[in-house]
This record gives C-alpha cells, structure tokens and sequence, in this order.
C-alpha cells in the first residue's frame, strides 16, 4: 500500500495529505476530549475542542523538531501521530 502512495503521489502531494491526515486526527483525539470534558463540566465544546486542536498540533510538531536533533533513529521524529 505504501508503495502504491509513493508511485501515484508526487513529494509535495504526499506530504500535503500526511499533513492533512494529521491534522484531522488530531482534531479528532481533540473533540473526543472536550465532548468528556463538556458532558462534565458544560464548558462550550466548540472553543475547547479548537484550544485542544492547536495545542496538540503545536506539541506534536515540537516532538518532531526536538526527535530530528536527536538524529534519525530517535522516535519523537514521528511526534505524536507517528507518520
């Protein structure tokens, strides 16, 4: 299956929908959270899930960054979402 992305798509498509694919679950991991956290506390579950969406995007972008000067064979390289 892989392989079969990296025939079809060009470098800059790839990464575009790994970026997408990123962003959707972590907005999705984000919504689950604040749908707890509103079914608890009735905070409006629109702003938390949006809070929680950048602020996960941030950390998982941090991971990446700090796993790249650790050198290649570190795992944070592949931050929270892992591909």
């Amino acid at each position: 299956m892989r392989d079969l992305f990296n025939k079809t798509f060009s470098e800059p498509v790839q990464q575009a929908i790994k970026e997408g694919l990123r962003l959707a679950l972590i907005a999705f991991a984000s919504y689950v959270v604040s749908f707890g956290i509103n079914y608890v506390t009735g905070m409006p579950e629109t702003q938390t899930t949006i809070v929680l969406t950048f602020f996960l995007r941030s950390f998982d972008k941090w991971l990446h960054e700090y796993g790249k000067t650790k050198g290649d064979d570190s795992k944070l390289i592949g931050g929270l979402t892992r591909f």
